[in-house]
C-alpha cells in the first residue's frame, strides 16, 4: 500500500513539475515517510496535508511538494492493492481449514487499522 501512495504522490508532482522524485534516493524515502504520515493521520481525519521536507533543487529554481488528500482518496489508490489480496487471502483460508467466521472479529495488521472504512474492511477480513 506504501508503494502505492507514493508513487500516487510522485506521480501529482511529475505532473505538475514535470520532474520524477522516485529517481533521487533522498527524495523517494521523504515521500516514503510523507505517505506513512498522511496515512497514519487519515485513519483518523477525513483530510491531511502532505508537505515533506523536500526541496528539489536540481533545477534553477527549488521546486516544493505540497498535497491535500482525503481518505477517500486514499481509498482509491489503495483500492487495486486489497482487491489482489483477497484471492490469496481466501486460498490461505482454505489450506488452513479455516472459514470466514472462525476469523470474524479478528484483526488483519495494520492495514485493518489503517482502513476505516467499513466496505475496506469487509474487504480484507469480511
Amino acid at each position: 500500500m506504501d508503494n502505492r501512495l507514493v508513487d500516487y504522490i510522485a506521480e501529482e508532482f511529475k505532473k505538475e513539475h514535470g520532474i520524477d522524485l522516485r529517481k533521487d534516493r533522498v527524495a523517494n524515502q521523504r515521500l516514503r515517510d510523507a505517505a506513512e504520515k498522511a496515512k497514519i493521520e487519515l485513519s483518523t481525519t477525513l483530510t491531511t496535508e502532505i508537505k515533506p521536507a523536500l526541496h528539489y533543487s536540481r533545477c534553477k529554481r527549488p521546486k516544493h511538494l505540497t498535497m491535500t488528500m482525503t481518505r477517500s482518496k486514499l481509498e482509491e489508490v489503495i483500492r487495486p492493492v486489497i482487491d489482489r489480496c483477497k484471492a490469496p487471502m481466501e486460498q490461505a483460508l482454505s489450506d488452513g481449514k479455516f472459514s470466514r467466521k472462525t476469523l470474524r472479529g479478528h484483526p488483519c495488521g495494520r492495514t485493518y487499522k489503517d482502513a476505516n472504512n467499513p466496505e475496506i474492511r469487509r474487504g480484507l477480513c469480511w
